[in-house]
């Protein structure tokens, strides 16, 4: 009997031991009244004719302990003290106790994921690494005000204070999304329903870099396939970040969910960002307010043509871009800016030629995933523009072999240095600073552009201090491409496009941004004057045969996008400006 007795109380402790101990409460509180009615009733009959009215006065005891009697009979007055403290003990102290426990069950169970959350068309994140708090961050600068759920081993205190001090960083408040941090598994059913994840509009599934890349993508995967099973509109985005190109491959590969399921491979995007710092002077600085919510950034429009949409809005630069149109604008309430009749500049501009033909010479520093995706970049600008490109790398970060390539190159007008991706992060950046110090007195002599690539944005002010001409912050691009296409999956393939350059056919003719030397690239005398930034535009566009869009001026170092009422903005262009194009 003992040991049934001692089993039940086992499982049921396991089971739902706040039940137990509630039942428990209850049951020795009778079993005290019980005991203390008749205890009563036994004592003094006078007071109590039958024991259903000593029941009555000692349940007054219980529940009051104002109830006791100093007429009474000694042994009663005691009785009913022994179980009035007992009972602030047991009973009141033991409800306390027990609803202040039920309490902090749920505020512990809300922050491990397993209450269920109601919303809809918000954000969910899976995972946490180094890009996670740029990327909330991103959210919170945004004019409309965001929900996001994350599930990760990252507590809510650790990661609330690394996006405060991300924010600090950046020196901006956050005021634009509510933000719920779970510790739980993203492989866990119950955490992603309680997430919402079925009613979530994006899904973003981060890269643990805390394993190697094969084993990273599988964890991915494995997410990104629970994820699917769970979601039940095609509406849904889910966007996974891969460190292999077979991974983003397999993704791509999937009928099923084809234009739905976004794979994000930084080592590719960014080697054909860092290509272009390399070809094309000053556009990091275009790149960098395009992929942020900090000035112009693409939007989608209801879908016309590129040259209708031109003529009929006054305060955006339109796109038209396999089969949707997009536009660079300040906001989206731009987008709503139409004139009352179409516009088109009647004035003709003669171009030129803009690529002048001569060759670069660069030399790379620096291990890095990011190397076959910016030598294949490299090639495919050869074989469009017909320009040369002579570029070298040296992997090995020990002075020795830095010296002998800076001694071995003669002719060095790049020096790029790429931060290897494969270092721990108390360690990332490591190489890029140590190469910096070697070669920053070489570079200064010689006069050679200087190009750094870095992932933890705390060193980007340690590099601008080496006269260095473009500071590039890998994790800081990926966090903005993905806070964009969370927002429009569409913008994935038009940023796929803009980086990556055509192989020289007319067939895959795809625009790219490029920024032009105003005298190399108009036959005009400067300074030229424009009534207005639409003016210029719309003129540029039909003198080029319908193929090149004015995007913004780059005047004494200073790259100014055009936003805002286009028609009522006047441009002058001098000769040493260059102009930021989309060009085909």
């Amino acid at each position: 009997m003992f040991h049934a007795i001692r089993k039940w109380l086992s499982v049921q402790s396991a089971k739902n031991a706040h039940l137990l101990i509630l039942l428990g409460i209850i049951a020795f509180n009778v079993l005290l009244w019980l005991t203390a009615s008749l205890v009563a009733y036994l004592i003094d009959e006078g007071d109590f004719p039958n024991y259903g009215a000593a029941l009555a006065r000692s349940i007054a005891w219980l529940l009051d302990p104002g109830t006791y009697d100093a007429t009474t009979p000694f042994a009663v007055r005691l009785t009913s003290v022994i179980v009035i403290v007992t009972a602030m003990v047991t009973f009141s102290g033991g409800i306390i106790a027990y609803v202040a426990s039920v309490f902090s069950s749920i505020i512990e169970n809300s922050k491990k994921g397993r209450g269920k959350l109601y919303l809809d068309d918000h954000i969910v994140i899976l995972n946490w690494n180094s890009e996670a708090p740029e990327l909330i961050c991103d959210f919170g600068f945004r004019d409309d005000k965001e929900d996001i759920v994350v599930i990760s081993d990252v507590d809510n205190e650790a990661a609330q204070r690394q996006i405060k001090n991300k924010a600090f960083e950046k020196g901006k408040r956050l005021t634009r999304f509510d933000l719920i941090v779970r510790t739980g598994s993203v492989f866990s059913e119950a955490a992603l329903d309680a997430a919402g994840v079925k009613d979530a509009r994006t899904v973003i599934i981060l890269r643990d870099e805390g394993i190697p890349g094969e084993d990273a993508d599988i964890l991915s995967l494995k997410a990104m396939m629970m994820v699917l099973s769970m979601i039940r509109r095609k509406e849904e985005t889910v966007i996974i970040e891969v460190a292999r190109k077979e991974t983003a491959d397999v993704i791509r590969a999937d009928a099923t969910h084809h234009g739905q399921v976004i794979p994000i491979l930084a080592g590719e995007l960014m080697g054909h960002l860092i290509a272009q710092t390399i070809l094309v002077p000053k556009i990091n600085d275009a790149y960098s307010e395009i992929f942020s919510y900090e000035g112009a950034e693409f939007y989608e429009l209801p879908f016309r043509p590129e040259d209708e949409a031109l003529g009929l809005y006054s305060s955006l630069i339109p796109v038209e871009e396999k089969g949707h149109t997009f536009a660079l604008a300040e906001g989206q309430k731009e987008l709503s800016k139409k004139r009352k009749k179409p516009y088109a500049s009647a004035r003709k501009l003669v171009l030129k030629e803009p690529l002048t033909g001569e060759g670069r010479h660069v030399v790379v520093f620096g291990k890095s995933s990011k190397r076959p995706y910016l030598e294949e970049s490299i090639r495919l600008f050869s074989l469009d523009s017909g320009e040369k490109t002579d570029i070298a790398f040296v992997e090995e970060a020990d002075p020795s072999a830095i010296r002998k390539a800076l001694s071995d190159l003669s002719g060095i007008d790049t020096i790029l240095i790429l931060s290897d991706d494969s270092l721990p992060e108390e360690r990332l950046d490591s190489n890029v600073l140590f190469t910096l110090l070697l070669i920053k007195d070489l570079a200064k002599e010689k006069k050679i552009k200087v190009i750094v690539e870095i992932l933890n944005q705390r060193h980007q002010e340690i590099a601008q201090k080496y006269d260095v001409e473009n500071v590039i912050v890998s994790t800081t691009y990926i966090s903005h491409m993905i806070t964009q296409i969370s927002e429009n999956r569409n913008l994935f393939p038009l940023f796929e496009d803009l980086l990556t350059y055509d192989d020289g056919t007319n067939e895959n003719a795809s625009y790219e941004i490029y920024t032009y030397g105003a005298k190399e690239f108009l036959e005009a005398t400067f300074p030229l004057a424009f009534a207005s930034i639409s003016e210029f535009v719309s003129a540029l566009y039909l003198s080029s045969d319908k193929r090149i869009l004015g995007l913004g001026v780059i005047h004494e170092g200073k790259t100014c996008l055009f936003k805002g009422d286009l028609d009522k903005k006047p441009l002058t262009i001098e000769e040493d400006d260059r102009l930021v194009v989309i060009d085909k």
